[in-house]
């Protein structure tokens, strides 16, 4: 049985932006999206994308961010400091999606003392699958 991919209202309330995303996939479908091609989560067409199977993403912007959290390391400074929010479990690392009201310039990849990639925070032109979307591992985002 496949769970039904629903965008959360409060992501909706918050006025987030969301995109067209590749059935059980991450990556964007449509061209231009971070300037044009982009919907509030009442738009019809972007209900219609989803009610066919496809996935969403979850843009971030000046105001809107998302921290994607890859590692356990930086999961536990997330929650040891900062405030509690909107979160989401990603089936890939086994990871989190934190959601944010904060002003960003640009996005900003995360690295460890190695230069190892371990999270972004995910601004302008930037976006993060939603929740109760498929991992192309068959995994769900809840």
């Amino acid at each position: 049985m496949t769970q039904k991919i629903q965008i959360p209202q409060r992501l909706i309330d918050a006025e987030f932006r969301f995109i067209k995303v590749e059935n059980r996939g991450k990556k964007p479908i449509e061209r231009d999206w971070p300037s044009k091609k982009n919907y509030e989560g009442s738009n019809q067409e972007i209900l219609n994308h989803i009610e066919k199977g496809g996935n969403y993403g979850v843009i971030g912007d000046k105001e809107r961010i998302i921290i994607d959290c890859d590692t356990q390391e930086l999961k536990d400074i997330a929650e040891k400091n900062l405030p509690r929010t909107f979160t989401v479990r990603t089936p890939g690392h086994d990871g989190k999606h934190y959601y944010y009201f904060c002003k960003v310039d640009a996005a900003i990849r995360l690295r460890d003392k190695n230069k190892e990639n371990v999270g972004d925070i995910q601004g302008i032109g930037k976006q993060v699958v939603g929740a109760s979307c498929t991992h192309p591992n068959g995994k769900v985002y809840q």
